[in-house]
């Protein structure tokens, strides 16, 4: 540890020393210096203490589920209640002409008849078969779920699909899209969508399906036993009420 220097608080007995020598001067210097330095680092501190702050609120706004979205029952990519015994996974693209089919003629009734009554939740998993642009089309869709947003965007892409073929889920026009969904960020939402943000997770569902022996879509899992008929809501129905039955 550095001393103080002993001349430091002595009192001076010479008339050139109270009228204030060269070298007071240069120690007031200093003292203003040395508070400079503690304003410097203060702000660093500070400057280092808000770009933590702003990483965790990024890394929080980048999962599947958020606080706010999860009271309304739909969080990310999974609809229905949290609680629900029965967990249905599909397994999709949205440019399947198949998957559209299951969109508009099963998940309607599937919805009706079990998510919205709390008995099953749904989850929506990516399986890419179509081409490239299936990947854009699916980031795009977890773009739109990082705000809570998911389900209104997936509606629109099955609507949108094949009505300009592949241009339909090229990055500008799912950008295009995502301005017609009511509450969303765009700004957020294009640099989302720009940057493929995420890439990994689609993958990691894609991963997923293949562990499971997924090979088309749409693939429908009920409590993790495959339903053979995937288009085939009595079927499916028939397997919920069984692993429902098991569950009591």
């Amino acid at each position: 540890m550095a001393k103080k220097p002993a001349s430091i608080g002595k009192q001076s007995t010479t008339a050139k020393d109270k009228a204030g020598s060269p070298s007071g001067a240069a120690d007031k210097k200093g003292g203003l210096s040395r508070n400079a330095i503690i304003l410097i680092v203060a702000g660093v501190i500070l400057a280092f203490a808000l770009v933590l702050v702003v990483q965790q609120l990024s890394l929080a706004s980048s999962t599947r589920t958020t606080t706010a979205t999860a009271a309304a029952g739909d969080t990310g990519s999974v609809a229905g209640s949290p609680d629900a015994k029965v967990v249905v996974l599909d397994f999709s693209d949205f440019q399947c002409p198949h998957c559209k089919s299951w969109y508009e003629n099963i998940e309607p009734r599937l919805r009706a008849e079990f998510v919205d009554t709390g008995k099953v939740r749904l989850d929506y998993k990516h399986f890419l078969v179509i081409s490239k642009e299936s990947e854009y089309a699916a980031n795009a869709s977890e773009c739109a779920a990082e705000q809570g947003l998911f389900w209104p965007y997936h509606d629109l892409l099955f609507a949108q699909q094949g009505l300009q073929g592949r241009d339909t889920v090229s990055p500008s026009n799912l950008k295009r899209l995502g301005a017609q969904i009511t509450g969303l960020d765009t700004g957020r939402f294009n640099a989302c969508v720009d940057s493929n943000k995420y890439q990994e997770l689609v993958y990691r569902d894609v991963q997923d399906g293949n562990n499971l022996g997924v090979t088309a879509t749409p693939t429908i899992f009920v409590n993790g036993t495959k339903v053979e008929a995937s288009q085939d809501y009595n079927a499916i129905k028939a397997a919920i009420e069984a692993a429902l039955s098991a569950t009591q």
